[in-house]
């Protein structure tokens, strides 16, 4: 709760950002083996993933909360967290791409994205930066 009044007081929405990341996502599939999709990018309150068409068919039932594990780095554990498909389209080459809100984590695994999350960014900003002095 007094996470939730803090984010709202200092609005961390305004300082989200979505990383343009490809990193490995698991679902159950529909006999419980583990599917695995690829992320296109990834904040804090979501992921939009990118499928065969047929995968996600077997992994969403009608508004349900499907556990997700995603896989930041080899040595890392994953971040498990359940997330809500909010919408979903068939690109031109036949993937399907689908965007998911995260709902609920599972421990600390909010607190380990949004860490991963904070150095990506300086990673990336690091990177900006050297490339703008050597231009």
């Amino acid at each position: 709760m007094f996470g939730w009044l803090v984010s709202r007081i200092w609005n961390r929405r305004k300082d989200q950002k979505r990383f343009a990341l490809q990193l490995i996502v698991q679902a159950p599939g529909p006999n419980g083996d583990p599917v695995e999709m690829l992320s296109e990018d990834l904040s804090d309150r979501g992921v939009r993933l990118r499928s065969e068409s047929s995968i996600i068919e077997g992994i969403v039932g009608a508004g349900s909360d499907v556990p997700l594990e995603v896989r930041l780095e080899e040595d890392l554990p994953p971040v498990k967290v359940k997330a809500k498909m909010m919408w979903s389209y068939v690109a031109a080459e036949g993937a399907n791409v689908s965007g998911w809100q995260f709902i609920n984590f599972h421990g600390n695994a909010r607190r380990r994205l949004r860490h991963y999350l904070d150095r990506v960014g300086e990673e990336q900003e690091d990177w900006e930066d050297d490339a703008e002095t050597t231009v």
